[in-house]
């Protein structure tokens, strides 16, 4: 997955670039709007053992299709393992104080602190390297940072419904586990429809009106979900998990545009790292507050895990205005 950007860069021109992306978010969504359902199926007949058994066929054709990848040129740059430690440490401490913030808030408070000290100094480090495996360089554009930080509230977003979704489906709206799975790729189709259509108006209009629109999606179709009450038809339930589904979607395809087609193809490498690390981090960091949410109330745990959702999805609203008001939606460099 880290990967995806640096494979784009060099299979795709930059004028088919947004295509490019568009049909890998496709996939995605397709693949993701599978996931759901064929887990409740495979639940319904036999152990969740079988759930694990049936990545193995999917991984022996992804396993076929590398001789298909594109040959680049590799880099001479050094392993930098102190970088590494640093993050994985960093990282790990941040998100893991996050989630025990509610049963153990001093030891998790100290955590946090100590990983914030370890993420200065590996920014520090990073600033003075010409190719870090950290790109702060990259950071220096409001282009950027403006894109990396809309993508980690966004990726924050889905993870953190994702996650209490169907708890809140199964006992707060009192859906059957075939039902949830059912309601629950309401998403992953709509994003994986709009993804594709994005990409048309990804270079007619400007990235950060796109992404608010798609971020706005989000938030009013997880919005609905919570404040609808349970007598309410699956297909209202599911049509408004489909709308946040295309506000993602939406969302990706010319924010990815960015982060990809800003850098000059010698850092593609870099900026696919810097991508997947954004979604990564944000997706963990969601997760952990939903965690965090359900360790203060198991009965409104799932409540909050959604609001969490909707929190992060209206960040992202408020920092691609921001990205507007400043003339930040640069379609990026050739």
């Amino acid at each position: 997955m880290c990967l995806f950007g640096a494979l784009v860069r060099h299979i795709y021109p930059v004028r088919l670039m947004a295509k490019g992306i568009g049909m890998n978010a496709m996939m995605v969504g397709v693949t993701s709007a599978m996931g759901p359902a064929l887990g409740a199926l495979i639940l319904s007949v036999s152990s969740w053992h079988w759930i694990f058994a049936f990545n193995l066929p999917l991984s022996l054709l992804a396993f076929y299709g590398l001789k298909y990848l594109p040959e680049t040129v590799p880099s001479q740059n050094r392993f930098d393992w102190v970088a590494a430690l640093l993050t994985i440490v960093s990282i790990g401490l941040i998100v893991t104080g996050v989630k025990y913030l509610a049963e153990q808030p001093l030891e998790a408070v100290a955590g946090i602190l100590v990983g914030l000290g370890m993420g200065v100094v590996l920014i520090r480090r990073s600033s003075l390297q010409t190719s870090p495996l950290v790109p702060v360089d990259l950071f220096r554009t409001s282009i950027m940072r403006f894109a990396v930080a809309a993508s980690a509230c966004t990726f924050a977003a889905q993870m953190s419904t994702f996650v209490a979704m169907p708890f809140y489906l199964e006992q707060v709206m009192g859906r059957s586990l075939m039902s949830v799975g059912f309601l629950m790729t309401g998403w992953p189709a709509g994003a994986a429809i709009m993804a594709g259509l994005a990409g048309f108006f990804t270079d007619r209009y400007p990235v950060a009106v796109l992404c608010g629109v798609g971020a706005l999606s989000m938030g009013l179709g997880v919005g609905f979900v919570v404040l609808a009450p349970a007598s309410l038809s699956d297909n209202w339930f599911w049509f408004a998990l489909f709308c946040a589904g295309c506000g993602f979607g939406f969302f990706q395809t010319p924010n990815n545009r960015v982060l990809i087609g800003s850098v000059p193809r010698h850092r593609a490498g870099a900026v696919g790292g810097l991508q997947a690390t954004t979604r990564v981090l944000g997706q963990t960091f969601g997760a952990a507050i939903v965690a965090c949410m359900f360790s203060l109330s198991k009965s409104t745990g799932p409540l909050l895990g959604m609001m969490v959702g909707m929190t992060f999805a209206s960040l992202a609203v408020v920092i691609n205005v921001v990205r507007y008001l400043q003339g930040a939606q640069d379609h990026g460099q050739t």
